[in-house]
């Protein structure tokens, strides 16, 4: 991570994008006992090499055209008109394609949910703070060849807000309590992808740091009680909880609240900024982001507390003996105290950015990158003030649902769509990953052996036949090795007077 942010050129930054990309798929796959967590190692891999494979082919054609990959040279190659709007636009499409496979964001976000068979504590630190979150670093580091393309920024923002709102739906029918609140990565690290693409770069980067702290919180009790349940992940099996894990509940609730934006909490300021970048950008595209970021904070509502209620809410649904398995009470200091610092920074680090009276975090940023749109005061206070109203109202209907003992989304056809993902693994397994085994299946049978593996078998068996000729040849008798010699140096000496 250092590698990536502190690089000075784009290879550096692609060797420190690779070298996280790996360290991802080794702590995916930490319990590698586990097939589930070695095939969910491998769909990261796959899916991350994919977007490091566009990056660079991006970088090829940077070289070609620009000969360097120095920051500030191909950015003023970009912005001052040397370089042609075609490879402008391919080099962002590469960007934006590593970004979209590194932060998980549609079409190659499938990796993501998967990844949570890694410990917790790698679900709070690289798939909630830092990891997943680089691909809205790379854009707005990368912010004036975007510029340069803006149709390409555009689809940056569209991506994410097609992310955003796709991530919140599935995430009403997921039972696995690291899956929801991977889900709501997701989802947030859309509406990043949306301010970047809109030239909020500023709010991007600042719901990044606010989301690194709630997230991780959400994580880490999450983790408590997995801890509590003696590995059990499925909230229809808790419950109750609230006074049984007091503290947990708390900074659980403290990260929910920050997480559906709700004040003073931290994602308020940062979320609501990002959708008041929206409001002030206007046009159609500026209005499409605005509704479309509301609906995703009443689904933030609704996910985020039916998540909530169904852990620490109601009647206890476990066996006594599952729940007194480590023990009455809160987990040991070790796990409870990071919560306790996480909760804090949830509470207190939104206040880096106030509308129209303090924004230092903005301030800092702005002379490295600087937005292209700026909203005024009255538009952030007014678009907070609705996006609340959203997502009070989805807190509202997932407390109905759970007092009714219902689900959000009813069985049928809908439910069905949403459990299954969309149907997006299975899509991409019927395209890409069977055609693949196929043709390897096929390159094994007609090529390999018959080829190779029996190339090599005649190989060795002709070597084993000149052996055995010329082991018969060494008969031990010293006149046979005399006549040998004298007939080679008699072939040799006439071939020297033929030859002169």
């Amino acid at each position: 991570m250092l590698l990536l942010v502190e690089a000075g050129n784009l290879l550096l930054l692609l060797v420190g994008w690779g070298l996280v990309g790996l360290a991802s798929y080794l702590l995916i796959g930490f319990y590698h006992e586990r097939p589930s967590a070695i095939l969910a190692a491998k769909k990261a891999f796959i899916m991350n090499a994919i977007g490091d494979a566009v990056m660079a082919l991006a970088f090829f054609l940077t070289i070609a055209k620009v000969g360097s990959l120095d920051f500030s040279t191909v950015f003023d190659a970009a912005s001052s008109g040397v370089l042609s709007d075609t490879v402008v636009t391919l080099l962002a499409l590469g960007l934006l394609g590593g970004a979209v496979a590194k932060s998980a964001q549609i079409p190659l976000h499938t990796w993501l949910p998967d990844a949570m068979e890694g410990p917790t504590p790698v679900s709070a630190l690289i798939h909630a703070a830092t990891m997943v979150t680089a691909g809205v670093y790379l854009i707005c580091r990368t912010h004036p060849v975007f510029e340069a393309a803006p149709d390409i920024q555009h689809l940056a923002a569209l991506l994410g807000l097609a992310t955003l709102l796709v991530a919140g739906v599935v995430a009403l029918v997921q039972w696995d309590i690291k899956r929801v609140i991977a889900y709501s990565t997701m989802s947030q690290i859309g509406y990043m992808f949306l301010g970047a693409g809109i030239g909020a770069y500023g709010f991007a980067m600042f719901h990044l740091v606010t989301h690194a702290f709630f997230k991780a919180l959400l994580f880490l009790t999450a983790g408590i009680v997995i801890h509590r349940f003696s590995g059990e992940q499925d909230i229809r099996k808790m419950g109750g909880l609230r006074k049984e894990l007091p503290f947990t509940h708390a900074t659980f609730l403290i990260g929910t609240l920050a997480l559906v934006a709700i004040p003073p909490f931290a994602g308020f300021w940062s979320k609501d900024a990002i959708l008041a970048s929206a409001l002030a950008y206007g046009g159609a595209l500026g209005w499409i982001l605005y509704v479309g970021g509301l609906i995703g904070t009443l689904l933030t509502g609704l996910y985020a507390f039916r998540l909530y209620f169904y852990v620490f809410r109601g009647e206890p649904r476990h066996a006594e003996s599952e729940a007194e398995h480590h023990g009455a009470g809160e987990a040991p200091r070790s796990m409870t105290l990071p919560a306790l610092v996480l909760a804090i920074g949830s509470t207190v680090v939104g206040f880096l950015a106030i509308p129209g009276v303090w924004e230092p975090f903005e301030e800092w940023l702005e002379p490295v990158v600087e937005p292209l749109v700026t909203p005024s005061a009255t538009q952030e206070w007014l678009s907070s003030l609705v996006a609340v109203c959203f997502a009070s109202a989805g807190i509202y209907l997932a407390w109905r649902a759970f007092r009714a003992g219902r689900e959000l989304v009813r069985e049928g056809a809908i439910r069905d769509l949403l459990e299954h993902k969309l149907w997006f693994d299975e899509l991409y397994d019927a395209l890409f990953s069977r055609p693949a085994q196929a043709l390897a299946v096929r390159l094994r049978d007609d090529v390999e052996q018959p080829v190779v593996q029996r190339g090599l078998d005649e190989v060795a068996e002709g070597t084993l036949d000149a052996s055995a000729v010329l082991g018969r040849a060494q008969s031990g008798l010293l006149r046979t090795y005399a006549l040998a010699f004298a007939v080679s140096v008699s072939i040799l000496a006439l071939v020297f007077l033929v030859v002169r």
